[in-house]
């Protein structure tokens, strides 16, 4: 007995939580992209997501041109689902 522990579960296990943004939206998650190049993090607006991309739209796996004016590094995507207290890169397999 006792409680699971999230900060365990592989990523994978997330994914299969939540593998679209609509799922990520309604699960309470933080999402976040991060350039490795120049170090900028920002917030990512899944409701603007879904809006502009549709709800089965998926971030895991993905990697798009940095945001900042001159930098020509390309963001990863994090995320922090409510029940842990670090983001993790949203890369996974689909997992069975």
């Amino acid at each position: 007995m006792g409680r699971r522990n999230f900060d365990r579960w592989p990523p994978e296990a997330w994914r299969r939580q939540a593998d679209t943004v609509a799922r990520m939206r309604a699960g309470g998650w933080a999402v976040f992209a991060y350039c490795a190049t120049c170090k900028l993090t920002i917030a990512v607006d899944l409701g603007l997501i879904e809006r502009l991309r549709g709800p089965d739209f998926s971030l895991w796996n993905r990697r798009a041109p940095c945001r900042r004016l001159g930098c020509a590094g390309r963001v990863e995507f994090q995320a922090k689902p409510p029940e842990i207290m670090q983001p993790f890169a949203l890369r996974a397999e689909l997992g069975d």
